[in-house]
């Protein structure tokens, strides 16, 4: 119920929009842009939220699911599948964001009906689930809060609260950069959206590449400790190529770093599922994924919105290119300071599900 609500909401600012463009073509009446944009980021934000509360129940759900012994393998696997889907869609995303017949932002109308279409399907496939295989786990004896529980719980646990406050900063410092490369390949270096959307692709591809090995590679002795220390500092330095203002330089540079950070990323999150599922008791899992989810949210949307204001303050010491400096220097500071692997939290083979999504970082 979640998943269909949290995917099911978009239908009111696509067809609104959709609406609003017909009116504007055939009454001649303005689009009303700010309207649009208001709605669309009010359905953003509740969708965001229901899908975190559906991931943490589908983490603990996981919890049980999965045999510990191949838990890497499965979610390795599992991630190049999403891969192979982000790939297909970002293709037809690059062939169509540029459509725009006779002025109209056509292609922008026909992606936002291709996602509803294709969360429609998604949703369909969930609920084929049989509900005896969903029945199976113990949940209340195993997954869930029990009387006397507290949402402070977690943030008494050491363990867990290292791998916390890890994840809450190191996603800030991602954040800080991350949301604001694409504005700046497309509007300061006028680099097509097109092109931007096939280097993404590169980025699914790298993950594509790398989630199988790597996910094998989780479930050996001291996997997690060797994959994870190398995913973060490829992670960090990830900015660094873009420091320099040139559009043909970043056009060069750009696919070869993005299929790298793919595959960062795809060691980052599959390490960080075996340090977060490490850290919480199985009996109360839920309570623990909700605040990891809760912090890391929260860390991210105000590092988005100081990321904004920094672009503006260092726009006299070179504007974006400073903030990518800041953030490759905020990111090397949370992994010195705050590395989960340094605090005496086990990194064994025990990745029990997935870590909540975090934006692909640059």
């Amino acid at each position: 119920m979640l998943a269909a609500a949290a995917r099911g909401i978009w239908v009111v600012p696509v067809f609104l929009g959709l609406y609003w463009a017909w009116i504007t073509h055939t009454a001649g009446h303005a689009f009303p842009v700010e309207s649009w944009f208001y709605i669309a980021a009010a359905v953003m934000l509740l969708s965001s939220a229901l899908t975190a509360t559906k991931i943490s129940v589908w983490n603990s759900w996981m919890t049980a699911q999965v045999p510990r012994r191949f838990r890497g393998r499965f979610f390795g696997i599992r991630e190049r599948y999403r891969m192979a889907a982000l790939i297909i869609a970002n293709l037809i995303g690059a062939a169509l964001v540029e459509w725009k017949p006779q002025g109209y932002r056509a292609g922008y109308a026909l992606l936002g009906v291709f996602a509803l279409i294709v969360a429609a399907v998604s949703t369909l496939l969930l609920w084929c689930i049989p509900a005896s295989t969903a029945g199976s786990v113990s949940v209340p004896e195993k997954n869930t809060a029990v009387a006397g529980d507290s949402l402070l719980d977690p943030f008494r646990d050491i363990k867990f609260r290292k791998v916390l406050v890890f994840g809450a900063l190191f996603n800030f410092a991602i954040q800080l950069a991350g949301p604001f490369f694409p504005y700046y390949f497309t509007k300061e270096l006028n680099i097509p959206m097109s092109l931007v959307a096939i280097w993404n692709v590169v980025t699914n591809i790298g993950v594509l590449m790398a989630a199988g090995y790597l996910g094998r590679q989780i479930d050996r002795p001291d996997g997690v400790r060797r994959i994870f220390r190398v995913s973060v500092y490829l992670i960090a330095f990830s900015p660094l190529p873009y420091l320099v203002a040139s559009a043909a330089w970043v056009k060069t540079i750009a696919p070869i770093e993005f299929l790298i950070n793919g595959g960062a990323w795809s060691g980052f999150s599959l390490g960080l599922v075996a340090l977060l599922f490490k850290a919480c008791p199985p009996r109360r899992n839920v309570v623990y994924f909700a605040v990891f989810a809760a912090a890391s949210g929260l860390a991210g949307a105000a590092a988005s919105f100081l990321g904004g204001a920094l672009a503006g303050w260092l726009y006299p010491w070179g504007g974006f290119r400073a903030l990518w400096f800041v953030a490759m220097a905020t990111r090397l500071t949370v992994i010195w300071s705050f590395s989960p692997l340094e605090n005496n939290v086990s990194a064994g083979p025990d990745p029990r599900g997935a870590p909540p999504p975090l934006p692909t970082p640059r």
